[in-house]
C-alpha cells in the first residue's frame, strides 16, 4: 500500500536483489482500489438499488433458493413448538412472536383450520431432508414444502441451536410496510463455530477504592455507575445472539491488578451472563484470565519488587488455585471456554523484549524455562477441568503472539514454542494476531510459519476493528496519514484480507478484540458476525450496508454515513494541523492554511445539521449520545488547536491524543 503524488510517472521498486545488474519492469498497471474512495463514495451506489430481503441477510446464508412472497396481513399465524421443549426453541418462538405480533404459540399439533394460515413449525424432522446439516451443531434449514400449504419448517442440525438461528434469519425477511414475508428455502451453517465479542473494560470496586485521586463521593458514584453499566452490558447479549455470535468474553483488565480477587463485580457479571446464556441457549460466557497482570507492561525481571514477584508462582498449587477459583465461578454460570493470557505482562530478561524469564526462586528451581512452567500450568488446568468440566475449551495466548514478536526474540520464540507445544495439552488452542498486533492482511506464508511453530492451526485474536481510526502512538491513518483519515469509518465493517477458505486453515474459533458495549460497536460487530459465518461470501462494504439498512432503514443509514464522512473530513484537517505543529521547528512555525479553516467550518456545520436530523428520526438514544459526544469532543479539539495559534511546538516523538 502506498501513495503516488499527482503527475507521478515512475516508481522505483526495491526487491532486495543482490548484485549490480538491472531489472526492467514492463507494462506496469496502476489501478484505483477501494481505498481510493471514502466509505460514503463506495456505499452510495448501493442506496440507489433495490434489493430483495434475501440479499440483505446478516449473516449471509450458504444457500438460498426458491424465493417467494407470502402476504400475511389477513392470515392467522401459528408458531408450533415440540411437545418436549428446550430453552433454545422457546427463545426462537418468542423471537418470531416479537416480529409476527398477531401469532399464536402452540405446542405439538395444530388442531385449528390452517387453510388460510401461515405456520412456522420449529424442530419438525420427518418431512425434511437434513443431510447437509446433520453433523453441524449450529446449522439449520428453513423450508416450505409445497404440499404442506403455507407451513414453514425450521430445523436445526445436530442440536436445537440451529432452530434459534433459523428464527433470526426468518425475522429479517419480514417487510413490515407490506406485511409480507419474503420466504426462501435456506440451508445454512457457520464457517467459524466459535464467534465472540468482549465486554467493556470496567474498573472494579477494588480498583476504584484504591484510587487516591477520587473523593469518597466520587468513588461511590463510580461504583454505582459500574452496576448500571453491567446491567446495560447484560441487556445487549440478545443483540449479539441475534447476529449468531455465540461467545462473550470478559476483559481481563477489568479484573484489576488484584486479578485473583475481582470481587462482586465479577460475580454480578457472570451470574448475569449465565442467566442470559440459559435463557437463549445459543451463547455462552467465556472467562479470560491473565495471571501476570499484577506486573507492569513488559517488565524487566531483574527490576521486579518482591511484593509483586511473589504474588504468583507456577509451581505453587495455592497460586494455581487462584486461577481455578475464577474459573469455577465462571463455569458455574455456563462458561464453556477458558482463555489464559500470557501476553504483554510476562516479565522478560534484560532490556530485550521477547526473551521471557521465570521470576520466582521456586519456579527457577522447578522449571527449565518459562515454556516449561506455562505448559505445566496448562496441563494442570486441563487435567482439573477434565475431572470437573471436560467440555470446557482451553485457550492460551503466549507472549510471542505475532510474527513480529517472534522476530524480536532472536530465536528465543522458536525455542519457546518448541518447549511449550511438546508438553502442553494437544487440544489447547493457541492465539495469534497475525504478522503484527493489528494485522489487516494474512497470507498462506504467514499462517504456515506460525502454524508450524505451534503444531496446530492458530486461533485468530483480531485487533483490527479499531486499527485504521487510531489517532495516537499506536498508528492509524489520523496519526500518520491525515489525508487518509477521510477513509476511516465510525462504523467500520470487519475488513481483513485473507486467503480463500480461511476458516479451514485456522482454528474453528475466532476472537474479536473490541468492546461490544457501545451502540457503534454493535453495528461493527454485526459485520464481524457476517464474516465469521460465511468467509468466502463476505463483502465488507455490502455487509455494512446490510447492517445499517437492516437496523435503521435506508434514509437513516445514509444519514449516518454522511455524518461519518463529515466527521473524518474534519479529523483530516485537525490531524494535518496537529502533526504539522508538532513537527515544526521553533524558528519555522507551522502556518495554518485559510482554506483548511474554511473547509473545517463547513464540516462542523454539516455535522451539526445531520445530527439534528438524526435526532428526529432515530430512536436509539444511546447511539445518538455516543455520536454527540464524539462530535463535540473532536470539534473542541479542533477549536483548541486553532486558538493556540500557529506557533510550532517543536515536540518530537510519538503523537498521542
Amino acid at each position: 500500500e502506498g501513495d503516488m503524488p499527482d503527475g507521478c510517472r515512475y516508481v522505483k521498486l526495491y526487491l532486495g536483489f543482490k548484485g549490480r545488474g538491472t531489472v526492467w519492469y514492463d507494462n506496469i498497471d496502476f489501478r484505483l482500489s477501494k481505498w481510493n474512495f471514502t466509505t460514503l463514495e463506495r456505499l452510495s451506489p448501493m442506496f440507489e438499488k433495490e434489493y430483495q430481503l434475501t440479499s440483505l441477510l446478516v449473516p449471509k446464508p450458504k444457500k438460498v433458493a426458491r424465493p417467494t412472497n407470502i402476504n400475511f396481513s389477513n392470515k392467522d399465524i401459528y408458531i408450533v413448538l415440540p411437545k418436549l421443549d428446550v430453552n433454545t426453541n422457546i427463545a426462537a418462538s418468542k423471537l418470531l412472536k416479537k416480529y409476527f405480533t398477531q401469532a399464536s404459540i402452540v405446542k405439538g399439533d395444530i388442531n385449528e383450520n390452517i387453510e388460510n394460515a401461515l405456520v412456522f413449525n420449529i424442530g419438525e424432522t420427518h418431512k425434511l431432508d437434513i443431510t447437509e446439516i446433520s453433523d453441524k451443531e449450529q446449522g439449520y434449514i428453513i423450508q416450505k414444502i409445497e404440499a404442506e400449504n403455507q407451513i414453514i419448517f425450521l430445523k436445526g442440525g445436530a442440536s436445537d441451536i440451529g432452530n434459534y438461528y433459523a428464527a433470526t434469519t426468518i425475522v429479517q425477511l419480514i417487510d413490515k410496510k407490506t406485511s409480507t414475508y419474503q420466504h426462501a428455502n435456506i440451508v445454512d451453517y457457520p464457517d467459524f463455530t466459535g464467534r465472540s465479542y468482549i465486554t467493556n473494560v470496567y474498573k472494579n470496586r477494588w480498583t476504584i477504592n484504591k484510587d487516591t485521586s477520587l473523593s469518597s463521593e466520587e468513588k461511590l458514584e463510580k461504583i454505582n455507575q459500574l452496576d448500571k453499566d453491567i446491567q446495560q452490558e447484560l441487556s445487549g447479549v440478545g443483540h449479539y445472539a441475534f447476529y449468531k455470535i455465540n461467545k462473550v468474553y470478559n476483559n481481563y483488565a477489568s479484573l484489576g491488578k488484584q486479578w485473583w480477587g475481582p470481587g462482586q463485580f465479577f460475580t454480578d457479571l457472570y451470574e448475569g451472563l449465565g442467566k442470559e446464556s440459559e435463557r437463549l441457549g445459543v451463547i455462552n460466557p467465556c472467562v479470560m484470565i491473565n495471571p501476570y497482570f499484577h506486573f507492569d507492561y513488559e517488565s524487566e525481571e531483574r527490576n521486579l519488587p518482591d511484593s509483586l514477584r511473589n504474588i504468583f508462582s507456577h509451581s505453587n498449587p495455592k497460586d494455581i488455585n487462584k486461577i481455578k477459583n475464577l474459573i469455577t465461578e465462571a463455569v458455574n454460570n455456563n462458561t464453556n471456554t477458558v482463555m489464559i493470557c500470557a501476553d504483554d505482562f510476562v516479565p522478560h530478561s534484560g532490556s530485550t523484549r521477547g526473551i521471557y524469564a521465570l521470576f520466582t526462586d521456586a519456579d527457577k528451581k522447578a522449571y527449565f524455562n518459562m515454556a516449561h512452567a506455562q505448559s505445566d500450568m496448562m496441563n494442570d488446568l486441563r487435567t482439573w477441568l477434565d475431572k470437573t468440566n471436560p467440555e470446557v475449551r482451553l485457550e492460551f495466548c503466549p507472549a510471542p503472539y505475532l510474527n513480529q514478536f517472534i522476530d524480536y526474540g532472536q530465536g528465543s520464540a522458536e525455542a519457546f514454542f518448541r518447549d511449550l507445544v511438546s508438553h502442553a495439552p494437544e487440544d489447547m488452542a493457541i492465539i495469534w494476531t497475525g504478522n503484527t498486533v493489528r494485522s489487516l492482511c494474512y497470507d498462506m506464508a504467514d499462517i504456515k510459519r506460525y502454524s508450524d511453530l505451534i503444531g496446530r492451526k492458530p486461533m485468530l485474536w483480531d485487533n483490527t476493528p479499531y486499527a485504521r481510526e487510531l489517532e495516537g502512538q499506536y498508528g492509524g491513518y489520523p496519526a500518520h496519514y491525515p489525508g487518509k483519515a477521510v477513509m476511516c469509518n465510525l462504523f467500520e465493517p470487519y475488513d481483513i484480507i485473507v486467503p480463500k477458505d480461511f476458516h479451514k486453515i485456522m482454528d474453528p474459533h475466532i476472537y474479536s478484540n473490541q468492546t461490544g458495549f457501545t451502540e457503534r460497536h454493535k453495528i461493527k460487530y454485526a459485520t464481524f458476525a457476517d464474516f465469521a459465518w460465511n468467509c468466502n461470501g463476505y463483502d465488507a462494504d455490502f455487509s455494512l450496508y446490510k447492517t445499517l439498512v437492516g437496523i435503521f432503514g435506508k434514509d437513516d443509514a445514509l444519514k449516518l454515513l454522511q455524518f461519518n464522512d463529515n466527521y473524518y473530513k474534519l479529523i483530516s484537517i485537525w490531524a494535518k494541523i496537529r502533526n504539522g505543529k508538532e513537527d515544526a521547528k521553533e524558528d519555522k512555525p507551522y502556518l495554518i492554511e485559510g482554506l483548511d479553516k474554511e473547509k473545517a467550518t463547513v464540516y462542523i456545520e454539516n455535522l451539526n445539521r445531520i445530527y439534528l436530523s438524526l435526532e428526529q428520526s432515530i430512536s436509539n438514544k444511546r447511539l445518538l449520545d455516543e455520536l454527540k459526544k464524539t462530535m463535540d469532543n473532536k470539534i473542541k479539539q479542533y477549536q483548541k488547536i486553532i486558538e493556540e495559534g500557529e506557533k510550532g511546538s517543536g515536540k518530537t516523538g510519538h503523537r498521542q491524543t
